[in-house]
């Protein structure tokens, strides 16, 4: 069971999270992170290790302009660049013409994203945010 969490206080991001890879009734407790930092921003993902593994060591997210709002920013350069990774690593789907990815929270300059696998940001007026299919 995974569940990924994260909290921001305005300013700091925290995410935390499990280290099961669970496949079926196999349960393995990996080495490698759910949880991890990349320039400027704190990542914490679900749904495939894969898919964790191309965020971390693929995605070179775009430059931030310092007047853009974060949001917009998120939505747009920023989920482009991780549709375009998880399509060229071989991780995305497309049915009837609709794309898919997976999910996961991300953190950057104080706020709290939690992108989910139909590449839509979400971000919680509560300043909380849990994934997985542990999260509820």
């Amino acid at each position: 069971m995974t569940c990924i969490v994260g909290f921001t206080n305005g300013s700091d991001v925290s995410i935390g999270g499990d280290s099961a890879g669970v496949g079926g009734l196999d349960l393995t407790v990996r080495a490698d992170e759910k949880v991890f930092l990349l320039g400027e921003f704190v990542f914490g993902f679900t749904t495939s290790f894969r898919m964790g593994q191309l965020l971390r060591y693929r995605l070179t997210p775009p430059p931030f302009v310092e007047k853009q709002d974060v949001f917009e920013y998120m939505a747009t350069f920023f989920i482009d660049k991780v549709r375009t990774v998880l399509k060229d690593g071989g991780f995305a789907t497309k049915e009837k013409e609709m794309e898919q990815g997976g999910t996961f929270l991300v953190g950057i300059r104080g706020r709290l994203f939690s992108v989910q696998s139909d590449y839509q940001i979400a971000e919680s007026a509560s300043r909380f945010e849990a994934v997985g299919c542990g999260g509820a």
